[in-house]
């Protein structure tokens, strides 16, 4: 049985300190669904020191294709500062038509009106609603879920799309290198994975194909088809998830070195989509 709606209703002033309540108080993440961010300073106070604490910050804005041919992100003095938050240790993900504003860390979650905006913060009637328990903590929570999920990484315009820093180029192929015996050398079975939601080293298990720290996110929901963005075995950016952590090229390779029987690709593998 659900916990009774635990909610707050929260105006004008109350709104910026609550959405600071939700970054400082955070222990495991925090979501922040904001279609425009400006040059507000409480951001950069308040999220590269929960950055630093250990907390993942996922920053979720708009982008929007002007009749000129620019792209914005985040309004039009956006594009900078997500760079900037970027930097910082942000994740930041996009959407186009983005109009959501949306405040969560693992215990409380803010619906409100206002967008991450100095403006906003010291002049605009905003009005908001914290819940803490309940069956629309979860409905927001699944909410949050899909716009990930429709969401895309940011890249500032102009700049390379980063690597996960401990991406290794996969071994070369020696199966068919031959001993002084005669005997074919075996390949080597892979130790080293990656991280399928931050890419970063971890030890390679498809049976747990996340680092310590996002296993404990995912395992509040378990959605074992949760997109996530890289592959467990190479590292580089593909459409996954918990319950396919390899790329179609990765999947052969795997089954080859673990002396698994030829058969055909797995359907969930077929006509799939590299990014």
């Amino acid at each position: 049985m659900l916990d009774p709606e635990q909610s707050t209703v929260v105006t004008d002033e109350e709104v910026p300190s609550r959405i600071r309540s939700v970054i400082e108080s955070a222990e495991v993440e925090v979501v922040l669904v904001s279609p425009y961010v400006d040059n507000w300073q409480r951001l950069f106070d308040w999220l590269p020191t929960a950055v630093k604490k250990g907390v993942k910050v996922l920053l979720l804005t708009r982008r929007d294709d002007s009749f000129d041919g620019k792209t914005n992100f985040g309004g039009s003095s956006g594009t900078d500062i997500l760079a900037r938050l970027a930097r910082e240790g942000v994740e930041v993900r996009w959407l186009e038509k983005l109009h959501s504003k949306i405040y969560a860390n693992e215990k409380e979650v803010v619906v409100t009106s206002m967008n991450l905006l100095a403006s906003s913060a010291a002049n605009s009637k905003e009005i908001g609603l914290s819940l803490t328990s309940g069956a629309n903590v979860i409905a927001v929570r699944k909410y949050l879920d899909q716009l990930r999920a429709l969401s895309k990484p940011f890249t500032a315009p102009g700049a390379k799309k980063s690597k996960p820093s401990t991406e290794k180029k996969p071994a070369k192929r020696d199966a068919k290198l031959s001993t002084g015996s005669g005997k074919k050398r075996q390949p080597k079975v892979q130790t080293q994975g990656h991280c399928i939601r931050c890419g970063t080293g971890i030890a390679f298990s498809t049976d747990r194909p996340l680092c310590d720290k996002d296993y404990g996110i995912w395992a509040q929901y378990e959605d074992p088809e949760y997109p996530e963005d890289y592959c467990h075995s190479c590292g580089k950016e593909k459409d996954t998830s918990y319950a396919k952590p390899l790329c179609t090229t990765c999947f052969k390779k795997n089954a080859t070195a673990t002396g698994a029987p030829k058969r055909p690709v797995p359907t969930w593998f077929r006509n799939k989509t590299s990014r």
